[in-house]
């Protein structure tokens, strides 16, 4: 009950003040005091959280990559993909977790990505996250994205169809 009493507004009204400090604090207080995760899959579409830009969003807009593939988003996404603020604590990351946090970018930001795929460098990270995508979810993974666009650059950074490209062999070299 206090929960719903005291703490989410004061969470709130942490938010509308853009008080990450304060926020951050709540929601670690939040995390080691809620144990019920149907209680706290109830407030996905509700709570807001300091992003990495220092702006607050709903969680549902938000992803938290594991270690496995942070590497992979930070090379094609860099700051674009909204993460939360660095100032969270564990206890305050494992309860976004448990509302549903997301661990690799949405199908929409992978299908945006993959619109204007950029360097080289990029397109073997967003080759590397539609792997893992598959590997987490099946084909189901794949949905809705423009796969058979050219969204891969080449050596010269040209935008190709993964298809239209191979991967060099001491064959090919000869």
């Amino acid at each position: 009950e206090i929960v719903e009493t005291h703490l989410r507004p004061a969470l709130d009204a942490a938010a509308d003040a853009g008080d990450g400090e304060r926020s951050a604090r709540l929601l670690g207080w939040l995390a080691e005091e809620v144990t019920d995760a149907a209680t706290v899959r109830t407030w996905l579409d509700t709570v807001r959280v300091e992003a990495n830009d220092g702006t607050f969003v709903p969680v549902t807009v938000l992803a938290l990559p594991s270690p496995t593939v942070a590497p992979w988003v930070e090379v094609a996404f860099g700051q674009s993909l909204q993460v939360p603020s660095a100032r969270l604590g564990a206890a305050a990351i494992g309860l976004l977790r448990a509302m549903g946090l997301p661990e690799r970018p949405r199908r929409e930001a992978m299908a945006t990505a993959m619109a204007s795929p950029g360097d080289s460098a990029r397109g073997v990270a967003l080759a590397a996250l539609l792997s893992e995508r598959v590997r987490a979810l099946g084909e189901v993974g794949l949905e809705g994205l423009p796969l058979a666009s050219a969204w891969l650059p080449d050596g010269a950074g040209i935008p190709r169809k993964p298809g239209d490209l191979f991967c060099p062999s001491p064959e090919v070299e000869a």
